[in-house]
């Protein structure tokens, strides 16, 4: 495979994010510093997560964050714990399809 191969690859792998709800938003709503608890201005991952709401691409986005193996932010809809929980779950389907092959 040549780098143009690879990078071709890696641009269509990576496409999804032009039709991300989140596209343009800035990085701060996505990636909030606080848990938005009650009484709290900032609503946190509320906000972010009602983002994702609206999203077509939900499914490229949590696939992403597996890939990447995101800790961090919102990401397709979910974050914190949820998300952790749900990457953790989806690599061990993922070793568990691999070693079957």
């Amino acid at each position: 495979m040549s780098l143009q191969d690879l990078l071709e690859a890696l641009g269509d792998r990576e496409a999804w994010r032009a039709h991300a709800a989140c596209r343009g938003l800035d990085t701060k709503l996505m990636y909030p510093t606080t848990l938005g608890r009650a009484g709290d201005n900032n609503s946190g991952p509320a906000q972010a997560r009602a983002v994702c709401n609206t999203c077509t691409v939900r499914a490229e986005c949590f696939n992403t964050a597996v890939a990447n193996d995101e800790h961090f932010g919102v990401w397709a809809g979910m974050s914190g714990r949820v998300l952790r929980a749900a990457i953790v779950r989806r690599q061990r389907e993922l070793r568990t399809q691999e070693m079957a092959r």
